[in-house]
């Protein structure tokens, strides 16, 4: 009989294609997988990984077995839960910072895809937010931004693991003089008048730090919580808004991609502690999905809240 811990592991492993990383998201050690994964391949008489320089490769029988393990891993992880989650409940607590829907929305497909019941909660904050209520618990799991110019080190009791790295660009109306233009340094819009998210969030004090590198300060006209009132006021011609260059651009703006220090990575983030089925799963999911991130907001011309 296969081990459904075993299994569980063998799917962080072939996923993430390290030990050292399964360990990392399974909170075991690395010791405690290659172990694992050996018994594994006792049981079922035939190897599940070729091991070189780069790490561990899964072989065909590895994500053939990984594969068929999942559904039946889900409704174990129900059965686990129903004691203290009423009745089965899958429960999930998702943080998402400024457009993190584009990375969640494959997870959120698949749990609602699953025959799992589900109690999900989903609230939008700013990045730093989001990680005090893994913290503190008031969340499961979280995707965050942390902008080039602003250094950010989580907390130790958090894990984080990398989506996407995104460049900035800065939304502009059609007519305005940089339209036109393939790319645009910040020291080519001195001139201009800015429309920033919170004065005591990442992406403003970004702002800062990029033009005083550009040796100016930015004139900022107003300060908005979320990234569809940044767009009306650009449209209406207020001032100039950054936004993720992956993101959808609104109707009546334009997207030039701003050149230099003017990026942010995307995260996936829990609690070390936590191993559960649904946040390691979450996690999981993210990551496959990761570098290519759902296109749904291309389509709708949603930016998302600010954060």
């Amino acid at each position: 009989m296969l081990n459904p811990v075993w299994l569980r592991t063998l799917g962080a492993v072939v996923e993430l294609g390290s030990f050292a990383d399964a360990a990392r998201l399974l909170g075991y050690s690395p010791s405690a997988v290659s172990q694992q994964m050996s018994r594994l391949e006792r049981a079922i008489d035939r190897p599940l990984f070729n091991r070189d320089r780069r790490g561990v490769v899964p072989t065909a029988a590895a994500i053939r077995l990984a594969e068929r393990a999942t559904p039946l891993l889900d409704m174990l992880a129900n059965l686990d839960q129903s004691e203290d989650a009423g009745g089965g409940v899958t429960r999930l607590r998702i943080g998402l910072c400024a457009g993190g829907l584009r990375y969640a929305r494959p997870a959120l497909r698949r749990l609602a895809g699953s025959s799992a019941p589900l109690a999900l909660s989903v609230v939008a904050g700013e990045s730093t937010e989001l990680v005090d209520g893994i913290t503190s618990g008031s969340l499961d799991v979280a995707v965050v931004s942390r902008y080039e110019l602003v250094p950010r080190v989580w907390p130790g009791k958090v894990a984080t693991w990398p989506l996407a790295d995104e460049p900035l660009a800065v939304l502009v109306p059609p007519g305005h003089r940089v339209a036109g233009e393939a790319s645009v340094t910040f020291r080519g819009l001195r001139d201009e008048w800015w429309v920033a998210g919170p004065e005591a969030g990442d992406e403003f004090r970004h702002l800062q730090r990029a033009c005083a590198a550009a040796e100016f300060q930015p004139r900022v006209a107003a300060c908005v919580e979320d990234r569809d009132t940044a767009a009306e006021l650009a449209r209406d011609g207020v001032g100039v808004a950054l936004a993720p260059v992956a993101a959808a651009v609104p109707a009546g703006l334009v997207a030039v991609r701003v050149a230099g220090p003017a990026g942010r990575r995307i995260e996936v983030v829990h609690a070390v502690a936590d191993n559960s089925a649904a946040t390691v799963g979450f996690v999981l999911c993210l990551r496959e999905h990761g570098a290519h991130p759902s296109t749904t907001d291309s389509r709708t011309g949603h930016l998302g809240a600010a954060g």
